[in-house]
Protein backbone atom coordinates (compact mmCIF):
# COMPACT_ATOMS: atom_id res chain seq x y z
CA UNK A 1 0.00 0.00 0.00
CA UNK A 2 1.29 3.45 -0.89
CA UNK A 3 2.52 5.54 2.01
CA UNK A 4 1.67 8.73 0.15
CA UNK A 5 -1.86 9.49 -0.90
CA UNK A 6 -2.45 12.70 -2.83
CA UNK A 7 -5.50 14.45 -4.17
CA UNK A 8 -4.58 16.52 -7.21
CA UNK A 9 -6.71 19.32 -8.54
CA UNK A 10 -5.52 20.70 -11.88
CA UNK A 11 -5.18 24.46 -12.22
CA UNK A 12 -8.18 24.44 -14.52
CA UNK A 13 -10.31 22.96 -11.75
CA UNK A 14 -9.15 24.94 -8.76
CA UNK A 15 -11.56 25.12 -5.86
CA UNK A 16 -12.67 28.60 -4.84
CA UNK A 17 -12.64 28.65 -1.04
CA UNK A 18 -15.13 31.54 -0.91
CA UNK A 19 -18.77 30.46 -0.54
CA UNK A 20 -21.28 32.42 -2.59
CA UNK A 21 -18.45 34.38 -4.29
CA UNK A 22 -20.66 36.54 -6.51
CA UNK A 23 -23.50 37.00 -3.99
CA UNK A 24 -26.05 35.13 -6.13
CA UNK A 25 -27.49 33.10 -3.25
CA UNK A 26 -29.79 34.96 -0.90
CA UNK A 27 -32.46 34.38 1.71
CA UNK A 28 -34.55 37.41 0.79
CA UNK A 29 -34.56 39.86 -2.07
CA UNK A 30 -33.16 43.18 -0.80
CA UNK A 31 -35.63 46.07 -0.80
CA UNK A 32 -33.48 48.88 0.58
CA UNK A 33 -29.89 49.72 1.49
CA UNK A 34 -27.99 48.19 4.45
CA UNK A 35 -29.19 44.63 3.84
CA UNK A 36 -25.98 42.68 3.24
CA UNK A 37 -27.33 40.05 5.65
CA UNK A 38 -29.91 39.09 3.01
CA UNK A 39 -27.21 37.37 0.95
CA UNK A 40 -25.97 34.00 2.18
CA UNK A 41 -22.60 33.53 3.92
CA UNK A 42 -21.66 37.23 4.02
CA UNK A 43 -21.86 39.49 7.06
CA UNK A 44 -21.06 42.97 8.35
CA UNK A 45 -18.14 42.98 10.84
CA UNK A 46 -18.67 46.45 12.37
CA UNK A 47 -21.59 48.84 13.04
CA UNK A 48 -21.51 50.39 9.56
CA UNK A 49 -24.01 49.26 6.92
CA UNK A 50 -22.73 47.59 3.71
CA UNK A 51 -25.29 46.97 1.01
CA UNK A 52 -26.59 44.12 -1.11
CA UNK A 53 -27.75 44.60 -4.70
CA UNK A 54 -29.70 42.13 -6.78
CA UNK A 55 -31.61 42.30 -10.07
CA UNK A 56 -34.64 40.88 -8.24
CA UNK A 57 -35.17 44.49 -7.09
CA UNK A 58 -35.83 47.29 -9.59
CA UNK A 59 -35.59 50.22 -7.16
CA UNK A 60 -32.91 51.43 -4.71
CA UNK A 61 -30.84 48.23 -4.65
CA UNK A 62 -31.47 46.89 -8.12
CA UNK A 63 -29.06 45.95 -10.90
CA UNK A 64 -27.96 47.61 -13.06
CA UNK A 65 -29.63 50.81 -11.80
CA UNK A 66 -29.62 51.55 -8.09
CA UNK A 67 -29.44 54.34 -5.54
CA UNK A 68 -25.71 55.05 -5.98
CA UNK A 69 -25.25 54.51 -9.71
CA UNK A 70 -25.47 52.22 -12.70
CA UNK A 71 -23.44 49.03 -13.05
CA UNK A 72 -24.03 45.56 -14.42
CA UNK A 73 -22.88 42.65 -12.29
CA UNK A 74 -19.45 41.26 -13.12
CA UNK A 75 -21.00 37.80 -12.87
CA UNK A 76 -24.63 36.80 -12.50
CA UNK A 77 -27.24 39.12 -11.04
CA UNK A 78 -25.87 40.45 -7.76
CA UNK A 79 -23.03 42.23 -5.99
CA UNK A 80 -22.22 43.92 -2.68
CA UNK A 81 -21.39 47.56 -1.96
CA UNK A 82 -19.26 49.35 0.63
CA UNK A 83 -19.15 53.02 1.52
CA UNK A 84 -15.83 54.74 2.27
CA UNK A 85 -15.83 58.34 3.50
CA UNK A 86 -13.48 60.55 1.54
CA UNK A 87 -10.77 62.92 2.73
CA UNK A 88 -13.14 65.30 4.46
CA UNK A 89 -12.26 67.56 7.37
CA UNK A 90 -15.89 67.57 8.46
CA UNK A 91 -16.87 63.90 8.25
CA UNK A 92 -14.84 61.46 10.38
CA UNK A 93 -13.36 58.18 9.20
CA UNK A 94 -16.10 55.72 8.29
CA UNK A 95 -15.42 52.34 6.75
CA UNK A 96 -17.77 49.61 5.61
CA UNK A 97 -16.55 46.03 5.17
CA UNK A 98 -17.88 42.67 4.04
CA UNK A 99 -16.79 39.40 5.65
CA UNK A 100 -17.35 35.68 5.20
CA UNK A 101 -16.05 32.35 6.47
CA UNK A 102 -14.05 30.31 3.96
CA UNK A 103 -15.06 26.79 3.02
CA UNK A 104 -11.81 25.42 4.51
CA UNK A 105 -9.11 26.95 6.73
CA UNK A 106 -5.88 27.93 5.00
CA UNK A 107 -2.87 25.65 5.34
CA UNK A 108 0.31 26.89 7.00
CA UNK A 109 3.05 27.70 4.51
CA UNK A 110 0.82 27.29 1.49
CA UNK A 111 0.61 30.08 -1.07
CA UNK A 112 -2.82 31.42 -1.99
CA UNK A 113 -4.11 33.73 -4.66
CA UNK A 114 -6.90 36.15 -3.78
CA UNK A 115 -8.89 37.98 -6.41
CA UNK A 116 -11.97 40.20 -6.40
CA UNK A 117 -13.39 42.99 -8.55
CA UNK A 118 -14.50 46.50 -7.63
CA UNK A 119 -16.19 49.33 -9.48
CA UNK A 120 -16.52 52.91 -8.23
CA UNK A 121 -20.17 53.95 -7.97
CA UNK A 122 -21.37 56.91 -10.04
CA UNK A 123 -22.23 58.98 -6.98
CA UNK A 124 -18.60 58.99 -5.83
CA UNK A 125 -16.53 62.13 -6.21
CA UNK A 126 -13.36 60.48 -4.97
CA UNK A 127 -11.57 57.25 -5.68
CA UNK A 128 -9.10 55.75 -3.22
CA UNK A 129 -6.35 53.19 -2.94
CA UNK A 130 -5.65 50.55 -0.27
CA UNK A 131 -8.68 48.37 -1.02
CA UNK A 132 -7.67 44.95 0.20
CA UNK A 133 -8.48 41.60 1.78
CA UNK A 134 -7.53 40.59 5.30
CA UNK A 135 -7.45 36.95 6.43
CA UNK A 136 -7.84 35.89 10.06
CA UNK A 137 -8.44 32.71 12.03
CA UNK A 138 -11.37 34.31 13.87
CA UNK A 139 -13.79 36.96 12.60
CA UNK A 140 -12.68 40.53 13.19
CA UNK A 141 -15.39 42.70 14.70
CA UNK A 142 -15.81 46.24 15.97
CA UNK A 143 -18.46 48.26 17.78
CA UNK A 144 -17.37 51.36 15.82
CA UNK A 145 -17.53 52.28 12.13
CA UNK A 146 -13.89 53.32 11.87
CA UNK A 147 -11.20 51.45 9.98
CA UNK A 148 -9.87 48.15 11.31
CA UNK A 149 -6.26 48.63 12.35
CA UNK A 150 -4.91 45.52 10.64
CA UNK A 151 -2.70 45.01 7.61
CA UNK A 152 -4.39 43.15 4.73
CA UNK A 153 -2.42 40.34 3.11
CA UNK A 154 -3.66 41.43 -0.34
CA UNK A 155 -4.09 45.03 -1.46
CA UNK A 156 -4.59 46.85 -4.75
CA UNK A 157 -1.63 48.50 -6.49
CA UNK A 158 0.05 50.78 -3.91
CA UNK A 159 -0.70 54.49 -4.26
CA UNK A 160 -2.99 53.86 -7.22
CA UNK A 161 -6.57 54.94 -6.63
CA UNK A 162 -9.40 53.06 -8.31
CA UNK A 163 -11.57 55.61 -10.09
CA UNK A 164 -13.10 53.52 -12.88
CA UNK A 165 -16.89 53.72 -12.62
CA UNK A 166 -17.63 52.16 -16.02
CA UNK A 167 -15.82 48.84 -15.75
CA UNK A 168 -14.74 46.41 -13.08
CA UNK A 169 -11.18 46.66 -11.72
CA UNK A 170 -9.38 43.54 -10.52
CA UNK A 171 -7.73 43.54 -7.10
CA UNK A 172 -5.51 40.49 -6.66
CA UNK A 173 -2.36 39.19 -5.04
CA UNK A 174 -0.53 36.23 -3.57
CA UNK A 175 0.39 35.51 0.04
CA UNK A 176 1.66 32.68 2.23
CA UNK A 177 -0.76 31.54 4.93
CA UNK A 178 0.37 31.24 8.53
CA UNK A 179 -2.22 28.49 8.99
CA UNK A 180 -5.78 28.41 10.29
CA UNK A 181 -7.03 31.55 8.57
CA UNK A 182 -10.68 30.97 7.75
CA UNK A 183 -12.26 34.44 7.50
CA UNK A 184 -11.83 36.99 4.71
CA UNK A 185 -12.69 40.66 5.26
CA UNK A 186 -12.71 43.13 2.35
CA UNK A 187 -12.50 46.92 2.55
CA UNK A 188 -10.12 49.84 3.11
CA UNK A 189 -8.05 49.29 6.26
CA UNK A 190 -6.14 52.58 6.40
CA UNK A 191 -7.40 55.79 7.98
CA UNK A 192 -8.04 58.88 5.86
CA UNK A 193 -4.58 60.33 6.39
CA UNK A 194 -2.89 57.18 5.11
CA UNK A 195 -5.22 56.70 2.17
CA UNK A 196 -4.69 58.27 -1.25
CA UNK A 197 -7.76 60.13 -2.53
CA UNK A 198 -8.15 61.19 -6.16
CA UNK A 199 -10.93 63.31 -7.61
CA UNK A 200 -13.04 61.61 -10.24
CA UNK A 201 -12.92 63.62 -13.45
CA UNK A 202 -16.03 65.77 -13.87
CA UNK A 203 -17.13 65.34 -10.25
CA UNK A 204 -17.20 67.90 -7.47
CA UNK A 205 -15.63 66.17 -4.44
CA UNK A 206 -17.21 68.74 -2.10
CA UNK A 207 -20.61 67.43 -3.17
CA UNK A 208 -19.71 63.81 -3.89
CA UNK A 209 -17.32 63.55 -0.96
CA UNK A 210 -17.58 59.78 -0.71
CA UNK A 211 -15.94 56.76 -2.24
CA UNK A 212 -18.39 53.94 -2.74
CA UNK A 213 -17.43 50.64 -4.34
CA UNK A 214 -19.39 47.74 -5.74
CA UNK A 215 -17.72 44.34 -5.10
CA UNK A 216 -18.17 41.14 -7.08
CA UNK A 217 -16.51 37.79 -7.87
CA UNK A 218 -14.45 37.12 -4.75
CA UNK A 219 -12.06 34.18 -5.02
CA UNK A 220 -9.37 32.48 -2.93
CA UNK A 221 -7.35 29.69 -4.55
CA UNK A 222 -4.50 27.56 -3.26
CA UNK A 223 -1.62 27.34 -5.72
CA UNK A 224 -0.76 23.81 -6.75
CA UNK A 225 2.44 23.14 -4.88
CA UNK A 226 4.81 20.39 -3.87
CA UNK A 227 3.94 17.48 -1.61
CA UNK A 228 6.35 15.32 0.39
CA UNK A 229 5.71 11.81 1.69
CA UNK A 230 5.81 11.28 5.44
CA UNK A 231 7.68 7.98 5.01
CA UNK A 232 9.31 5.71 2.43
CA UNK A 233 10.68 2.16 2.39
CA UNK A 234 13.71 1.53 0.14
CA UNK A 235 13.42 -2.28 0.10
CA UNK A 236 13.28 -2.79 -3.68
CA UNK A 237 9.68 -3.97 -3.67
CA UNK A 238 8.70 -1.42 -6.33
CA UNK A 239 6.72 0.76 -3.94
CA UNK A 240 8.05 3.86 -2.20
CA UNK A 241 11.65 2.86 -2.86
CA UNK A 242 12.80 6.44 -3.44
CA UNK A 243 12.23 9.80 -1.78
CA UNK A 244 11.69 12.94 -3.85
CA UNK A 245 9.29 15.91 -4.09
CA UNK A 246 5.94 15.03 -5.67
CA UNK A 247 4.36 17.58 -8.00
CA UNK A 248 2.20 17.53 -11.11
CA UNK A 249 2.81 20.87 -12.77
CA UNK A 250 5.66 20.41 -15.24
CA UNK A 251 6.40 24.13 -15.05
CA UNK A 252 7.61 23.74 -11.45
CA UNK A 253 11.41 23.85 -11.22
CA UNK A 254 13.18 22.18 -8.28
CA UNK A 255 16.26 24.26 -7.52
CA UNK A 256 17.46 22.40 -4.42
CA UNK A 257 16.59 19.07 -2.81
CA UNK A 258 18.50 18.06 0.30
CA UNK A 259 18.19 15.35 2.96
CA UNK A 260 19.75 15.53 6.43
CA UNK A 261 20.09 12.84 9.11
CA UNK A 262 19.20 13.36 12.77
CA UNK A 263 22.69 14.75 13.43
CA UNK A 264 22.17 17.49 10.85
CA UNK A 265 24.59 15.89 8.41
CA UNK A 266 23.85 16.49 4.72
CA UNK A 267 23.46 13.04 3.15
CA UNK A 268 21.77 13.86 -0.16
CA UNK A 269 22.03 17.01 -2.28
CA UNK A 270 20.88 16.44 -5.83
CA UNK A 271 17.91 17.76 -7.78
CA UNK A 272 18.44 15.26 -10.60
CA UNK A 273 18.13 12.05 -8.59
CA UNK A 274 15.78 10.69 -5.96
CA UNK A 275 17.19 9.59 -2.60
CA UNK A 276 17.52 5.82 -2.36
CA UNK A 277 18.11 5.62 1.38
CA UNK A 278 21.88 5.31 1.04
CA UNK A 279 24.80 7.54 2.02
CA UNK A 280 28.23 6.87 0.55
CA UNK A 281 26.94 3.54 -0.69
CA UNK A 282 25.72 2.38 2.74
CA UNK A 283 22.09 1.74 3.70
CA UNK A 284 20.95 4.30 6.23
CA UNK A 285 19.16 3.19 9.43
CA UNK A 286 15.43 3.34 10.07
CA UNK A 287 14.85 6.71 11.71
CA UNK A 288 13.54 10.21 11.10
CA UNK A 289 15.23 12.44 8.50
CA UNK A 290 14.79 16.06 7.46
CA UNK A 291 14.26 17.41 3.96
CA UNK A 292 14.75 20.84 2.43
CA UNK A 293 13.45 21.88 -0.97
CA UNK A 294 13.65 25.17 -2.81
CA UNK A 295 11.66 25.61 -6.01
CA UNK A 296 10.21 28.08 -8.48
CA UNK A 297 6.42 27.92 -8.75
CA UNK A 298 4.51 29.33 -11.75
CA UNK A 299 1.69 31.73 -11.00
CA UNK A 300 -1.70 30.29 -12.07
CA UNK A 301 -2.74 33.44 -13.93
CA UNK A 302 0.67 33.94 -15.57
CA UNK A 303 2.73 30.74 -15.88
CA UNK A 304 5.65 32.70 -17.33
CA UNK A 305 6.15 34.41 -13.97
CA UNK A 306 7.35 32.39 -11.00
CA UNK A 307 7.67 32.85 -7.25
CA UNK A 308 10.26 31.34 -4.93
CA UNK A 309 9.00 28.56 -2.67
CA UNK A 310 10.75 26.88 0.27
CA UNK A 311 9.57 23.83 2.17
CA UNK A 312 11.13 21.90 5.06
CA UNK A 313 9.92 18.98 7.11
CA UNK A 314 10.61 15.48 8.38
CA UNK A 315 9.94 11.94 7.18
CA UNK A 316 10.67 8.41 8.31
CA UNK A 317 12.83 5.83 6.54
CA UNK A 318 11.29 2.38 7.09
CA UNK A 319 13.15 -0.91 6.79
Amino acid sequence: MSLLQLIYTPATAQINLVPNPSFEEYDSCPNTLSQLSYTKNWSNPNIASPDYYNSCNILDVGIPQNDVGFQNAKTGNAYAGIYVIGDSSIIPVIREYIQCKLILPLEAGKIYQTKFYVSLADRSGLGCNNIGAYFSDTPITSISDENFRVVPQVINTPNKSITNNENWTEVSGFFKATGGEQFITIGVFTDNQNTTWDTVQGRNPDFYEQSYYYIDDVAVYGINQIEMATAFSPNNDGQNDFYYPVYFDKKITIQQFRVYNKWGELIHDNTETKWDGKFRGEDQPQEVYMYYIFADLPLPDNPQKKIAYKKTGSFTLLR
